[in-house]
Parts: structure tokens; C-alpha cells; sequence
């Protein structure tokens, strides 16, 4: 099924569902909550990137991805968990907002090359 076939409606829900559930839930459970814990745990902050962002890109194992996506996935969660930590008031919000338009930026993206 493409998205394309379906209209510009399916196209605007996967959208808002990339923007609310994919981006500012997993920033939420990810960056918002495990990097917390894992900073509580190791009384670090490099290691509380490091085992969020395993646990990001394992995450992302089940949906499809094979062994190199999840590398780069753990990546770029490490690159959203050290945003937090450099980056002047950087919030779980402003990294789920990121993390929304990094995944819309992939839809379009394959709406345009499908």
C-alpha cells in the first residue's frame, strides 16, 4: 500500500502521528526518562547517552531495520542525547520536536522517491 495512492489526508495523519507519537514519545521514554535513569544509576552523563542510545537503536530492531540501520539509529539518538547535554536550554521537548521532522523529512522523502 503507498501512501501516495491513498491521498493527501493519510499523508497529513502520518505526519501529525510522526510529529506527536513517533518524535515526542520516544524523546519522552528515551532521552526524558531512561537517560535520566541511566544517569541516576551511573552517576554519569556519557554513559547515560551511551545506554539510551543502544537502547534507542535496539528499539528500532523489530520495525524492520537490519544491523547497520540500528547502528545509525543508536547514533543518532547519542546525537539527540548530547544535543541535551551541549546545547544551552535543550529539552526533551525541543528534541522531540527534531526527532518529529526527522521522521516527516523521511516520509516525504519516500513519498517523493516511490
Amino acid at each position: 500500500m503507498s501512501i501516495k495512492k491513498n491521498g493527501i489526508c493519510i499523508i497529513i495523519y502520518y505526519i501529525v502521528f510522526d510529529m506527536l507519537f513517533v518524535g515526542m514519545g520516544e524523546e519522552m521514554l528515551f532521552r526524558g526518562y531512561f537517560m535520566e535513569r541511566f544517569r541516576t544509576l551511573t552517576d554519569s552523563w556519557i554513559w547515560a547517552v551511551v545506554m539510551s542510545a543502544l537502547m534507542f537503536g535496539i528499539w528500532h530492531f523489530p520495525n524492520g531495520q537490519d544491523f547497520l540501520q540500528v547502528i545509525l539509529t543508536a547514533l543518532i539518538g547519542a546525537i539527540y542525547g548530547l544535543a541535551m547535554l551541549k546545547i544551552k536550554n535543550c529539552s526533551t521537548l525541543s528534541l522531540g520536536i527534531a526527532h518529529g521532522l526527522h521522521d516527516v523529512y523521511i516520509l516525504i522523502l519516500s513519498c517523493i522517491l516511490l
